[in-house]
């Protein structure tokens, strides 16, 4: 056995020899050439190539000279090679790599003659039978791992989801929107503390009797956790007037302590019905007019309070707000003492907002024509209203047809104030012109034709008190429109004749 060292120059374009001009060698030392560095052993007899070069046979890493093993396998793919060529005889002795190799691209052989055992070659990952490097195998593989397990979480993600998107569309649990509040405990759009929770509400509110029913449904008194709340049901042909009142309801900084306050509504579908919920607070004195008609004495005192509390209310509501966000100015267009609630305090506070009406942002216009234009309560409809001679695209005319209902409710007020010792009992307006339930042909009869308007007692005039309230009354319902006064200028009236309260007191 003839065991000659020789040196393996690494480069590509040295990888292979031919043999006889068409015989393939991938597995065979190269000789020695200047500048190489590293020795390796190669056994068995010599192979000549057709330049005449000696070459031995070899096998393990390294022996064909090239470190880039994966680029070697592709050439070696690409050519079609055959390994080991059947010149060689298999009786090898694998390379032993070492830590270092200069890089050239010499491609000379040349022989040596000083027996060695090992090779210098630079370190590099042991290729796979496919050509891969081990460090690329286990790359791909941590990152499939890794996609997989993403798509895992993306899936179970999705799934619970569903599950829980399912649970909460329950039938019992129909819940489309409830007051949102801050930290601060005041709601988004500044409609005051929130008294439920964001959850449901259907399961939560237990009804407990009837306490009011008009056109578009019944008020029932239901409770919550120990506490009392007023709930709303629309019949299903008003779904128009109950999103018309959540919107009004919704409007930013629609908080004022003589407006009712908003809880939430819902929407709950039955097989055959949909019940719509419009939830808030609860006030037992109940509406005015049936807290006038239970009461046999009221004094001044309480009647002046109610009627400042009222004006303040409207007077908000009439107003826009410019702070950051625009609250625009908000006509009621059904006010009667039966929409309005008495607070424990004797305050007032305005309800039913089903019909109202917004000021647009851009001026006097409004944020929508009603589609019909004679709603409200024939009772308190004002004159230009039942000739219908309003101008239906501006705003400041529902505010002074406001005005005229709103000097209704104040005579209802007032008119039922004990004089002199004298208690009077409740009446209705015009109550001696109209029957209970007039329609727009009596109404405009009396108040357009007739020109008549509800009557002033004599001793109101003859009051020193009273006969501000009597004025007031005047120029809030005067027939021309324009005539009449301000929601904010009747609250400064009604404010103005506060110090009297005690000379009253003592009559």
């Amino acid at each position: 056995m003839i065991m000659v060292p020789v040196h393996c120059n690494l480069h590509m374009t040295t990888a292979f020899f031919f043999i006889n001009n068409h015989k393939t060698v991938t597995r065979g030392c190269r000789h020695r050439d200047p500048g190489d560095i590293g020795t390796i052993i190669c056994l068995n007899h010599w192979i000549h190539d057709h330049n005449n070069r000696s070459l031995y046979c070899c096998q393990g890493n390294y022996c064909n000279g090239c470190p880039d093993i994966e680029r070697l396998c592709e050439i070696k793919s690409l050519l079609n090679v055959t390994d080991p060529p059947p010149e060689c005889n298999t009786t090898l002795l694998t390379c032993t790599p070492s830590s270092s190799i200069s890089m050239t691209s010499t491609p000379g052989i040349s022989s040596s003659q000083t027996p060695s055992s090992s090779v210098t070659v630079s370190s590099t990952p042991t290729p796979t039978p496919n050509g891969l490097s081990q460090t690329y195998i286990v790359f791909i593989s941590a990152t499939s791992t890794f996609l997989f397990i993403l798509i895992l979480i993306i899936v179970g993600f999705f799934v619970f989801s569903c599950i829980t998107r399912g649970r909460r569309r329950d039938p019992s649990d129909h819940i489309i929107e409830i007051t949102d509040v801050s930290s601060s405990g005041v709601s988004s759009s500044l409609r005051g503390p929130r008294l439920l929770q964001q959850r449901t509400m259907s399961h939560d509110v237990t009804k407990i009797s009837v306490i009011g029913q008009g056109r578009f449904g019944k008020v029932w008194r239901c409770s919550y956790e120990e506490k009392h709340i007023a709930m709303k049901v629309f019949k299903n042909m008003h779904m128009a007037v109950f999103k018309r009142e959540v919107e009004i309801y919704d409007t930013y900084m629609l908080y004022h302590e003589n407006i009712l306050r908003f809880i939430g509504h819902d929407q709950i579908e039955f097989a055959d019905t949909i019940e719509l919920r419009l939830y808030t607070e609860y006030h037992e004195n109940g509406t005015l007019q049936d807290y006038l008609k239970s009461k046999p004495v009221f004094h001044f005192p309480e009647c002046h309070q109610m009627a400042v509390s009222l004006s303040s209310g409207l007077t908000y509501l009439h107003k826009t707000i410019v702070a950051g966000k625009i609250k625009p100015g908000i006509a009621h267009r059904d006010l009667k003492s039966s929409n309005i609630l008495v607070k424990t305090d004797y305050t007032l506070c305005i309800a039913d907002l089903g019909l109202a009406i917004k000021q647009s942002e851009s001026g006097d216009g409004v944020d929508q024509i009603p589609a019909n234009k004679l709603s409200g309560t024939k009772r308190y409809m004002s004159p230009e209203i039942l000739n219908e001679s309003l101008d239906y695209g501006r705003f400041i005319c529902y505010a002074q047809s406001d005005i005229y209902s709103f000097s209704l409710i104040i005579w209802e007020i007032f008119n039922c104030c004990e004089i002199d010792g004298v208690p009077r009992s409740y009446q209705l307006p015009y109550c001696e012109w109209v029957p209970t339930d007039p329609d727009i042909d009596q109404m405009k009869q009396c108040v357009c034709v007739n020109n008549r308007r509800p009557t002033i007692p004599d001793s109101w005039t003859e009051s020193e008190t009273l006969s501000p309230i009597a004025k007031l009354l005047d120029s809030s319902w005067a027939t021309q429109a324009s005539s009449r006064i301000s929601a904010l200028r009747i609250s400064k009236i009604l404010k103005g004749i506060d110090f009297k309260k005690e000379k009253i007191q003592n009559e």
